[in-house]
C-alpha cells in the first residue's frame, strides 16, 4: 500500500481528520438523522461532499460542540 493511502485520512498522532456521519454518531452522540435534517437546513457543522460521500472534519465537530455549552449557575 502506497504511503498516500496509508496516511489520507489521518492527522498527525494517527487520529482520523474526516468522519462520515455514522462516526460522528458513534464518536459524539450526534445522530446520522440530525446530521442530515441541519445540513437539509444549511446550519449545524460544516461538511464536505467528496463524491457523493458526506465527511466531516473532526475538529469542526468538536468545535460545534464547545460553542454549545451550557452553563450552569450552582447555588
Amino acid at each position: 500500500m502506497s504511503e498516500f493511502k496509508k496516511n489520507k485520512n489521518k492527522q498527525e498522532g494517527g487520529e482520523r481528520m474526516y468522519l462520515t456521519p455514522k462516526q460522528v454518531e458513534e464518536f459524539f452522540g450526534l445522530s446520522k438523522k440530525w446530521l442530515a435534517n441541519m445540513r437539509w437546513q444549511k446550519r449545524g457543522i460544516p461538511y464536505r461532499k467528496v463524491g457523493g460521500k458526506i465527511l466531516y472534519r473532526k475538529k469542526d465537530v468538536e468545535e460545534f460542540i464547545e460553542r454549545h455549552v451550557i452553563l450552569v449557575i450552582e447555588d
